[in-house]
């Protein structure tokens, strides 16, 4: 079923992917709207993704959500099923992947209306945790995410890139906003620690 739009984009639809989007259609959208990501250094894995990858990468209670305006896909959102243990919960998580728009489209606020539409879903599965990673570089999306809710409470520093790690807790968070920073900081100066000792005894 799906919802129009705003006032002024009533032919833009957000919806559960349809049979008649294809994953090749959907990986066309993430490789375009991570154009800019590729230009400034930030290459996410997700996005080198074929249409056949993706669908593999959803295929366990996985869940994927499309902006279309009439036959033509120009958003993206998606969430998989991920176990884990973080100081900041444990158990299932709804984990983020393949959020993204066409750049002629952004700004009209389809971004906000995919991550709503994948948090009901969510939490329709009884989910109650969102996580995401992205290059801390990202400020675009960080921004949207941190006005949608999200914070940062964890980061990593692998051998190619940062990472930080964003939640939303759909029946608000268990801990204050203090924490969560006091925790993100901690976190984060230990991982870079971290990775520049594994530098200096690699030489």
């Amino acid at each position: 079923m799906g919802k129009p739009f705003g006032m002024n984009d009533p032919a833009i639809q957000i919806i559960e992917k349809p049979d008649w989007v294809s994953w090749d259609d959907i990986h066309e959208v993430i490789w375009k709207a991570h154009g800019t990501n590729r230009e400034e250094g930030m290459n996410m894995a997700h996005a080198a993704l074929s249409g056949e990858g993706i669908e593999e990468h959803l295929a366990q209670g996985g869940k994927m959500f499309v902006a279309v305006l009439g036959n033509k896909v120009i958003g993206t959102a998606a969430y998989t099923l991920k176990k884990a243990s973080f100081w900041f919960g444990e158990g299932m998580f709804a984990y983020c992947c393949f959020a993204a728009v066409l750049p002629e489209y952004r700004g009209r606020g389809i971004y906000g209306e995919l991550l709503e539409l994948r948090e009901k879903a969510a939490a329709a599965q009884g989910l109650d945790k969102m996580l995401f990673n992205t290059h801390p570089g990202n400020a675009r999306v960080i921004g949207v995410a941190s006005k949608n809710g999200y914070k940062k409470v964890s980061f990593a520093r692998g051998s190619d890139s940062p990472w930080v790690f964003m939640v939303k807790w759909l029946n608000g968070a268990p801990y204050s906003d203090l924490r969560m920073k006091t925790m993100y900081c901690c976190v984060k100066a230990v991982r870079l620690a971290e990775y520049q000792l594994r530098r200096v005894f690699k030489r």
